[in-house]
């Protein structure tokens, strides 16, 4: 059973919840993120679990961005995505059925949008994108590489 109470431990189904909780997420954020935890505790995914650093031994991204799947679910799906001068073209945009959100662990990014807005991003900016914001990545830093950790999640059909 999953729990959407809003306690740090779930006292009615006796699970602590993931830190994530406490990140800024809309009510279908935390559904999928807990529906996703839910899931990874039941025995049947115990041996799914896999510790790693995202920040350590990052990947060579001079050539180009490099996505890597951490895990991949029917309604979540999360991606390290590390970037290093990389932009989407100047006529692409991204237009995704899912909602994004998005977080710069390391580095500094920049974001543009169809209605001409830029967002700015740095170390822990995040933001959530809708299914159909069309966006694109207008700008990351050639000197570094630009860390994001983004989790990708559908409506509830």
């Amino acid at each position: 059973m999953l729990c959407f109470c809003n306690y740090a431990v779930c006292y009615e189904h006796k699970f602590p919840l993931c830190p994530l909780f406490f990140l800024t997420f809309d009510d279908i954020q935390l559904r999928c993120l807990l529906l996703l935890i839910n899931e990874l505790r039941s025995s049947k995914c115990e041996s799914m679990f896999k510790q790693n650093n995202l920040l350590e031994n990052l990947p060579n991204a001079r050539n180009a961005e490099v996505f890597d799947e951490i895990v991949k679910h029917p309604f979540v799906r999360i991606e390290r995505i590390v970037s290093r001068g990389q932009t989407t073209p100047d006529t692409d945009w991204y237009d995704q059925d899912e909602h994004e959100w998005v977080m710069v662990l390391e580095g500094h990014a920049e974001l543009a949008f169809e209605d001409g807005s830029r967002l700015t991003m740095r170390k822990g900016d995040q933001v959530t994108l809708p299914a159909h914001t069309k966006h694109r990545v207008s700008w990351t830093d050639p000197d570094q590489e630009t860390v994001w950790l983004a989790v990708f999640y559908r409506d509830k059909e």
